[in-house]
């Protein structure tokens, strides 16, 4: 017998017993030694639930369906899931799938038979907790969005060959023309890799503690997203933007450390000055972050909520079950009209900034400033239609983006 199977057979053991807690540690030790063995997983999936681990049953049953897609246990525990969680509408739909896969299973058709009648129409709003986002469909999405700025490299290779560029030596051309092509070529790749880092930094932020807080309500083919919880949607952002900082940090704390060495070999007092004038400008730097962050995203959130006040739910294609969500592009006018809230914040921003510009520019005239805004607007409503278009396309082609979510 292998070590999988005498996991298996304790946990099996276990849960016979209701010790949850052990059958859950056994069956993990079993999926462990085996990731391949599917009875095993279709089992942790029933212990956690349980259990009350309601994430790692829906990860373990969504396995257990990998690897017995024809098992109808898997899609009948998924709707007794569903079904204790108050989601009748995705149990009903898991119990279905369980009965066409075993039709004589007197079981499964009482548990149909239990559920209450479907209501017509979209589920009532209610809020959610996005608590994982998986990070292969962000990274691809991020990867395809950038091969979109591919153009300017065109533009940008034009002016090198050309010799068009400012304070450029003939010397100097052949390096800045590989620098140009190697950045463009890598930044998807770079954005990509970021983007996956800060889905999975925020998983584990999440998974901790608690994510983004919004409300939205679901039909059968659509989505819509109604107001953000403003203090969640600060953390969100604080803990997603915190690696730059870290890395300001990692980088500038060591360059202060050598900084202070060379400088205090000739004069101690110069070098113990040099880092506490470093030291001060990184805990301004800080500061910086932190209150931009705060600021930024309490900004975005305000606007949004606003946006929703003013029009409405923002709809989505896609489909939600208990525990599962997926996106698949958003209504063109719906995202136009969200975008162009946040272009007329920016810009009302800058009409404030009129009066000191033309203090301090000569020349600077209000009209003029009038003028750049509004051609500003335009290229705002151009490049939000663009983008939308380009999302909505290549989030379908990736074949949509996908969180794990939970009633707040």
């Amino acid at each position: 017998m292998s070590t999988a199977d005498q996991y298996y057979r304790d946990g099996a053991a276990a849960l016979k017993a209701g010790d949850t807690t052990a059958a859950v540690k056994a069956l993990r030790a079993a999926v462990e030694a085996d990731p391949n063995a599917g009875p095993a997983w279709l089992l942790l999936g029933v212990a956690a639930a349980s259990g009350g681990h309601a994430l790692l049953a829906q990860e373990a049953l969504n396995r257990a369906g990998e690897l017995l897609p024809t098992d109808a246990r898997v899609p009948y525990n998924r709707g007794r899931i569903a079904q204790a969680a108050g989601d009748i509408d995705a149990a009903r739909t898991f119990y279905e799938q369980a009965q066409t896969l075993d039709p004589e299973s007197t079981r499964i058709q009482e548990a149909l038979l239990a559920l209450p009648q479907p209501k017509p129409g979209a589920s009532p709003v209610d809020w959610h907790v996005i608590r994982r986002i998986e990070p292969v469909p962000v990274m691809k999405l991020t990867a395809l969005l950038t091969l979109l700025s591919w153009p300017l490299l065109a533009v940008a290779l034009w002016a090198e060959i050309s010799g068009n560029v400012p304070d450029a030596s003939p010397e100097e051309r052949p390096l800045r023309l590989g620098i140009t092509v190697a950045l463009f070529l890598l930044l998807p790749l770079l954005y990509a890799l970021s983007n996956g880092i800060s889905a999975s930094l925020y998983n584990w932020y999440a998974d901790r503690w608690t994510g983004l807080k919004l409300r939205w309500a679901s039909s059968r083919d659509h989505l819509d997203f109604s107001f953000v919880d403003i203090g969640s949607a600060i953390k969100t952002y604080l803990v997603v933007s915190a690696p730059g900082i870290l890395l300001l940090l990692a980088v500038a704390v060591p360059a202060f450390v050598v900084v202070a060495v060379v400088s205090g070999q000739n004069s101690p007092l110069f070098g113990a000055s040099a880092v506490i004038i470093d030291m001060v400008g990184l805990v301004a730097a800080f500061v910086s972050w932190l209150v931009n962050s705060v600021l930024g995203a309490l900004a975005i959130g305000l606007l949004y909520n606003l946006a929703i006040k003013w029009f409405g739910p923002l709809r989505a294609a896609g489909s939600a079950h208990h525990y599962s969500l997926r996106v698949e592009g958003f209504h063109f006018l719906g995202a136009l009209r969200m975008d162009l809230v946040f272009v007329g914040g920016f810009l009302l921003l800058m009409l404030l900034y009129l009066p000191a510009a033309m203090a301090s520019e000569e020349g600077f005239s209000f009209a003029w400033g009038l003028g750049a805004l509004a051609v500003m607007s335009l290229l705002g409503v151009l490049v939000s239609a663009v983008s939308i278009v380009a999302y909505n396309y290549l989030v379908r082609l990736i074949g949509g983006l996908h969180m794990t979510v939970d009633r707040a």
